[in-house]
């Protein structure tokens, strides 16, 4: 039987860049994916690089402000009312952590995480770019209602003060000379001009061919269904077809369904899938020029080389893989709001995919105790491909024992 040094089960971005990264320090790695590279949650996403997503979605007030909308099918945020006692945990965890003290603290280890990947990015940028569609245009937030864009000052003042990112703002129709592809008559909009943003499915296809270059070997179509746990170490997993892989250290990135397997190390990870959609069009005449997010529809556009990508929302549904025709018509309708000659076609491409949501706003990184020879990395939630590349750096520096770039105690599992 072959053994390998470290086994990558989850071929996402989160665990193609961990195989990456473990193959560069010498290691002898496979990675295992139940169906291609970045066929969940990593290839239909809007793309973005995005340092300014420091803040996580819960905070003080957030209940009160989105409550309405969690229970009507038809809004950015839906919750359908249905028995999943999983779910109602997770929300009541969600809710213990919408206070100024919890925010901050995820807000801190969220900006640890996009810092440290904006800038391998870069790095990695300078070499493979053009395979992934790198394009450093910063981001853009537009305001079609005056309170929400006013209110907006405050968090850009407090992720300026305590963050130092760059941010500028345009009011009224001086966002549409920013991005003149926007309907005049807008808020205004604030841009953060440090993001970026790439193709994901490239991005993944990237990684991959990096990882295979250096000797690393991808197993595609197969379905990891049990941990075979000897004392405090993984002897070996099973696939769903019964075959057996061993090796001395496995990392667990298998995003919004990571649960299912951590269960079986007596690891109980507070991640539940918030199910996203996204639709992919030809470019058309009039493309945007910069990434946006229509912030007061919570739908986000991304222009690539030769597509435009529409795309967000948030269901809490369950592990559902229907794409219902209402959740593609938010995003139609938004479009068609706030971009000016913006015509209906038939998509390239429809999409939905389970964004692996912690209920504290960070993800699980980390060795579940008392197994030794497992690390566990899922719960990037909505900053997935953002944190991508920090999270495997970060992966590695745990399976090889050696300084951590990064603090790992705030993505602790047992917190």
């Amino acid at each position: 039987m072959k053994k390998w040094d470290v086994i990558v089960i989850g071929g996402g971005i989160i665990g193609g860049w961990s195989a990456m990264e473990l193959q560069k320090r010498g290691l002898k790695v496979a990675l295992i994916e139940r169906d291609y590279m970045g066929a969940g949650a990593s290839s239909g996403n809007c793309g973005y690089i995005c340092p300014s997503h420091v803040l996580p979605l819960h905070g003080p007030g957030v209940i009160a402000a989105t409550m309405k909308h969690w229970i009507r099918r038809e809004g950015a945020l839906s919750i359908p009312p249905r028995w999943d006692p999983k779910l109602w945990s997770w929300l009541y965890r969600f809710s213990r952590n919408c206070n100024s003290v919890a925010q901050s603290s995820a807000a801190v280890a969220r900006h640890a995480l996009l810092s440290s990947s904006r800038a391998i990015y870069e790095e990695f940028s300078n070499i493979h770019g053009h395979d992934f569609g790198w394009q450093h245009k910063g981001l853009l937030l537009v305001f079609s209602k005056q309170q929400s864009f006013d209110e907006h000052a405050k968090i850009a003042r407090r992720l300026q003060d305590e963050f130092g990112l760059k941010i500028e703002s345009f009011e009224g129709d001086d966002v549409c000379r920013h991005e003149p592809t926007l309907r005049e008559g807008l808020a205004g909009g604030w841009f953060y001009p440090d993001d970026a943003h790439v193709s994901p499915i490239d991005l993944v296809e990237t990684v991959r061919t990096q990882f295979v270059q250096a000797g690393g070997e991808v197993i595609s179509g197969t379905s990891i269904q049990s941990m075979q746990v000897q004392s405090d170490r993984v002897a070996a997993i099973v696939s769903e077809s019964g075959q057996r892989f061993e090796a001395d250290q496995f990392v667990l990135a298998t995003g919004a369904e990571a649960p299912h397997l951590a269960d079986q190390l007596g690891v109980r990870l507070s991640i539940v899938p918030g199910k996203g959609y996204s639709f992919t069009i030809a470019k058309p005449s009039a493309q945007p020029q910069v990434p946006m997010i229509f912030e007061d529809t919570h739908v986000a556009v991304t222009p690539f080389a030769e597509q435009l990508r529409i795309g967000s929302t948030m269901q809490f549904t369950g592990y559902d893989r229907s794409i219902p025709a209402k959740r593609l018509e938010l995003l139609w309708s938004s479009a068609q709001s706030h971009l000016r000659d913006f015509k209906r076609v038939e998509p390239l491409q429809t999409w939905c995919g389970w964004r692996p949501m912690s209920s504290d706003g960070m993800p699980f990184i980390g060795r579940p105790d008392p197994i030794n020879n497992v690390v566990v990395a899922a719960g990037n939630g909505m900053i997935g491909i953002a944190s991508a590349a920090g999270t495997g750096r970060l992966v590695a520096d745990l399976i090889v024992r050696c300084q951590p770039h990064i603090d790992p105690t705030p993505y602790r599992l047992n917190r």
